[in-house]
This record gives structure tokens, C-alpha cells and sequence, in this order.
């Protein structure tokens, strides 16, 4: 088993007391397959016989019920099947879900969804509201932006709107607009990389976990000033820097002081940890230890989420 000796230093840095064998075994390849099933779809029940006519077993994951995982052997069989390419599941690890439950979108409230592209949080906010409201999801890529309006038209996501924008001129262009907002930031996407698999972090380094704090700052700004007074924000990443977490939060927290707070969240991972206070040399809001960091354990892959409402 083999990642960067940088990354697993860093990791060792910010959690001293792991023993951090089991949380790489699962940044293999080979790890559990899951899946989620769409139930915007009519007959949806359907998937289940459907799976066992293909000769998959697959079994409900404790954190949400239409989540499912299977064997890795199936992932194949599955991605080329016409459950996916007919938008009946979708292929997403448990931990993607995270940022929606921790979000709690209601029917019948605006929400923005930034950065949404591939959209597979976006399908399941819209399954959350039951397709009643309105979601508005910006994507700045054209390429994902085109593929992201396929997968919503496959999983009959009625409510969703796409823009092809750049994210960080949301907040000027409709200040104070949506009931609750979801920032999944583009980041150094630690969650993909491989262990012994080295093109899989053939693009990863400090300096790109520098770069993607600077990218992500100006559009947590921006989905903040979208954001209604009262509403609430989620912010997460796939990544286990901190210079991309609670530093990006706590960025936000100093620049509008007094307008914005870092709310609890609920407790779905049974073994998730606090935010961190520090990290070398510099001190966060004592409040972000109520944000969260996701574990690559379990067959949870590593996230970090911040739950945010705007005061003023």
C-alpha cells in the first residue's frame, strides 16, 4: 500500500492519533461499490428486483436508506447498465450525500446549488424537495456544465435550473436570493488519489492545495452574499487540508464578522471529527470545531463540511 510520503505526512500532521492503515485501505481501488436509487423515477421500486436479476446483492447503508453498496466486482456490470444510463441509480460514495442531509432543503424553498456539476447532490437535493421549488445549479465548465444537464434530464430533476456562469459572480448578481445554499468547492481532491496507483496523484501537491484555497475563497464570498439572512450555507470539499477547510471558513468568518456563524451539525457519522483549532501557526475561530471532518474509513471517502447561517 503506497501514497505520496508528502500527503502521508500531512495526514499524520493533522490527525496524530490514527493508526492510519485502515483509513488508506480504503483509498483502493477495490473498495465497496454504492449507489443511490432515484426515487423521482416512476416504478423506481423496480431497481431492486432488477439488481437481483443481474445477480447483485446489494444491502441498505446505515446512513441513508436508498443507498445502497455492493462488491466492487459488480461495478462494471453496473456502470454500463441501463440503470445508470437510464438514470434510475446513480454511482456516489455515502460521503457525497453528507452535504445535502446536512443542508436539510425543504419543498417549496429556492435553493442554489454552486459549482454542482457532475450533479449528483444536486439530483438528490431535488429528490429531498420532491421536485416542489426551485434550484438553481451553476456550473463555470462548459464540459461538466453539458454533462451535469444530461444527468438531470435522466433522473427527471424538474425543479432544477442550470447556468453555465461563473460561480463567483453569483452573489453580486442575485444578493440575498436563496433560502439555502450549497458550496461542494472545487478543490485538490484528495478523496481520488490511489493507493499504489500513481497517476492518481500525478497533479497533487502543496501547491495546488495553495492554489485551490485561493480559487475557493471567492466563491464561498460569493454564495455567502446569495445567500437570504436567516438561510443557511453548506461548505465541503473532498479534501483533507486544512488550508482548503477551515482555513477558507475561517477566512469567511473574519471578513464578515458579526453576519455570518458556524452552526452544529447533526450527528451522521458515528465516528466523524471535530474541525480543527489550528494548523501551523494559525488559529481558527473556536467555532469551527463544530464543523466536521469525514474519515476515508467505513467506506466513507475523506470530506470536510461546515454548516454556516447568515445573521445579517
Amino acid at each position: 500500500m503506497r501514497l505520496p510520503d508528502l500527503f502521508v505526512n500531512r495526514f499524520r500532521e493533522i490527525y496524530p492519533d490514527l493508526t492510519i492503515d485502515d483509513c488508506f485501505a480504503c483509498m483502493q481501488a477495490n473498495s465497496s461499490l454504492f449507489f443511490r436509487l432515484n426515487t423521482l423515477m416512476p416504478e423506481w421500486q423496480q431497481v431492486l428486483s432488477q439488481l437481483s436479476e443481474m445477480g447483485i446483492d446489494a444491502q441498505a447503508h446505515p446512513l441513508y436508506p436508498l443507498m445502497l453498496h455492493t462488491s466492487s466486482v459488480h461495478r462494471q456490470s453496473l456502470v454500463n447498465s441501463d440503470l445508470v444510463l437510464d438514470g434510475r441509480i446513480y454511482i456516489q460514495n455515502p460521503s457525497s450525500l453528507l452535504p445535502v442531509l446536512c443542508l436539510e432543503p425543504c419543498a417549496g424553498e429556492e435553493i442554489l446549488d454552486l459549482c454542482a456539476a457532475p450533479g449528483g447532490k444536486t439530483t438528490f437535493i431535488a429528490e429531498r424537495m420532491q421536485n416542489q421549488g426551485r434550484i438553481a445549479a451553476v456550473e463555470a465548465v462548459k464540459s461538466r456544465f453539458f454533462k451535469m444537464k444530461k444527468i438531470l434530464a435522466q433522473w427527471n430533476a424538474s425543479c432544477v435550473h442550470t447556468y453555465l456562469a461563473d460561480g463567483r459572480t453569483i452573489g453580486r448578481k442575485v444578493p440575498q436570493r436563496f433560502d439555502r445554499t450549497l458550496l461542494d468547492a472545487p478543490c485538490s481532491s484528495e478523496t481520488k488519489l490511489i493507493t499504489d496507483q500513481p497517476e492518481s496523484w500525478r497533479y497533487w501537491s502543496e501547491k495546488k492545495i495553495k492554489a485551490s484555497a485561493s480559487k475557493q475563497k471567492p466563491l464561498l464570498r460569493s454564495a455567502f452574499e446569495a445567500t437570504k439572512i436567516g438561510g443557511r450555507l453548506v461548505y465541503c470539499t473532498c479534501t483533507t487540508a486544512p488550508e482548503e477547510n477551515e482555513g477558507v471558513v475561517n477566512w469567511l468568518l473574519q471578513q464578515y464578522a458579526g453576519s455570518v456563524e458556524v452552526l452544529p451539525l447533526p450527528k451522521l457519522v458515528s465516528d466523524w471529527r471535530p474541525g480543527l483549532a489550528d494548523w501551523r501557526g494559525e488559529n481558527f475561530h473556536p467555532s469551527l470545531e463544530s464543523s466536521r471532518r469525514v474519515l476515508p474509513r467505513h467506506g466513507y471517502a475523506c470530506f470536510y463540511l461546515c454548516l454556516l447561517q447568515r445573521t445579517a
